[in-house]
């Protein structure tokens, strides 16, 4: 199976990527179908129809469009003026909706003073309008980072100033438009990294961060849960943090208090918002495997992507929060 990530919008249906291109399960991802599409630079699976890819181009990102579950694809392009027809890359989408979407473009390195962009779209990426740049005087911190959007239009990015300086946690209440920086509290010795954006509902919300010492180094030896009681702009660590194995993939949270943990050996989940974790088994796997993706819907429904030398990627799937697993070559 050569996915490497999976996104499920119902415990039926859902959608899964590789170095090939995608793929797409009706039946809970038991078997995957693949699909004519190939890879963009970054995509966004908006429902269980519905997806969007981006590439770049000079001057321009284009786009690939499916409304019927990948059977056609309907081409569209974006043209940056201010990229002065230099080559920019798309480095993040977020559809809160299916007709509502944002996307994240800087230009390539060397390329244009300007720093990046942040554009939405109302109309399924029909049109889109430049919301907030990223040079000097703009709003927009940075758009070399990852980023996600609600409904209502409350976004979060998760953004450094380059490949290798630590990210940043920014909160927008106003679809976009102004940017603040999160206040995340560090544990005494050592330094934070957000490794994936949070899970927010109304003022409560959960992130995990690795804990680094000294600072910008790429691997962690420990993950912390942190949480907020004010709607994001203030972090404070919670519970014990989790001991890593750097080949395993984050922690990841379906809710604020509900989430899980894989480490090496075992799944750990949480239902207080990580303050402390019950050690659930694994299924029997190959040996050398290991956690590459965890994807959650709710508290039950868990698909973990795992990276096998012998036999590539497989995926174990739980309908009972992680007590009982199937796993899938």
């Amino acid at each position: 199976m050569p996915l490497t990530a999976v996104d499920m919008i119902t415990p039926q249906v859902g959608w899964g990527s590789g170095p090939s291109g995608y793929w797409r399960t009706t039946n809970g991802g038991y078997s995957w179908t693949a699909l004519s599409q190939p890879p963009g630079r970054v995509y966004d699976f908006v429902s269980t129809n519905e997806a969007v890819t981006a590439t770049g181009e000079p001057g321009a990102v284009s786009f690939e469009w499916t409304a019927d579950g990948g059977q056609h694809w309907i081409s569209r392009t974006l043209n940056i003026p201010a990229a002065n027809g230099n080559f920019v890359l798309p480095e993040a989408l977020s559809f809160s909706t299916p007709t509502t979407g944002w996307l994240l473009v800087e230009p390539e390195q060397g390329m244009n003073s300007d720093s990046g962009w942040l554009y939405q779209t109302t109309n399924a990426g029909a049109s889109w309008t430049l919301v907030a740049s990223a040079s000097i005087g703009g709003t927009l911190p940075s758009a070399l980072g990852i980023l996600s959007f609600s409904a209502t239009g409350q976004g979060w990015l998760l953004a450094s100033s380059s490949s290798t300086t630590t990210p940043r946690l920014y909160q927008s209440s106003d679809g976009g438009v102004h940017w603040v920086m999160s206040a995340i509290a560090s544990p005494q010795g050592y330094y934070v990294d957000p490794l994936a954006l949070p899970t927010v509902e109304g003022s409560r919300g959960t992130m995990v961060a690795g804990l680094a010492n000294p600072p910008g180094v790429i691997t962690h030896a420990a993950a912390a849960v942190f949480q907020t009681v004010d709607g994001g702009r203030s972090w404070k660590e919670v519970g014990q943090s989790l001991t890593l194995d750097n080949a395993i993939a984050a922690p990841m949270f379906a809710t604020p208090e509900a989430g899980f943990a894989p480490v090496q050996g075992a799944l750990l989940a949480t239902s207080n918002g990580g303050i402390s974790w019950t050690r659930l088994g694994l299924p029997t796997l190959p040996a050398g495997s290991t956690v590459q993706q965890i994807d959650l819907l709710g508290t039950q429904d868990v698909w973990l992507v795992l990276t096998d030398s012998a036999h590539g990627q497989l995926m174990a799937i739980s309908h009972d929060g992680g007590k009982s697993w199937t796993v899938q070559p």
